[in-house]
């Protein structure tokens, strides 16, 4: 039935960015919905739409994209529109872009802080990389990329006492990281030529 694959798709990663279910562990599999159970829904025509207009993989990245969106987005009727959309199209566009838009953001940091080595230092409070990102000064992109690097997210964890805004970002940047198709070695390249130079 129409619409179902992406109803299917939207509840696995909304599972995935909200609890502890792995969206990739589990392939987006998730427990059987019935077609009586999706057209009760006033919101079908949405997953409707949503399916006619991207294959698997877009779909995925689309509710990607908008779950990880300084928004916030939750609910399928908040993804219905030009917002969405242009939250997604963004995205691509620093996905296909990815080393261009970190070395930007590293260029941001290596301007506007003292000393960049202690960008990432913390002392039970939010470390300045922490602080650029939810100031939208950087993207989470770059914080991920720190932590593909330096296992930043886990270090940080252990020692920021925040108990109301950290474990939230920990919990989504942790869970948007899998999504993140990027090479190691292409972040190491670029934090290389920025911090080095």
């Amino acid at each position: 039935m129409e619409g179902m694959k992406a109803y299917s798709r939207y509840q696995a990663l909304k599972l995935h960015f909200t609890s502890d279910y792995d969206f990739v562990k589990y392939g987006g599999k998730i427990r059987t919905i019935s077609e009586e159970a999706f057209l009760k829904r006033k919101d079908q025509y949405l997953f409707r739409k949503l399916e006619r207009k991207y294959n698997d993989e877009e779909l995925t990245n689309f509710f990607v994209a908008n779950f990880v969106s300084n928004a916030g987005v939750r609910w399928v009727g908040e993804m219905n529109g030009p917002e969405s959309e242009k939250v997604y199209l963004n995205w691509q566009k620093r996905m296909e872009a990815f080393s261009y838009y970190l070395k930007q953001d590293l260029q941001y940091i290596e301007d506007n802080v003292d000393q960049p080595r202690m960008v990432l230092k913390t002392n039970g409070g939010h470390p300045p990389l922490l602080k650029m990102y939810l100031g939208n000064k950087i993207a989470a992109e770059t914080v991920i990329a720190f932590d593909m690097v330096i296992d930043t997210l886990n270090c940080w964890n252990g020692i920021i006492t925040d108990t109301i805004v950290w474990p939230e970002v920990y919990r989504q940047l942790s869970k948007y990281k899998p999504f993140m198709k990027v090479d190691r070695d292409v972040v190491k390249k670029v934090m290389r030529e920025v911090f080095s130079s």
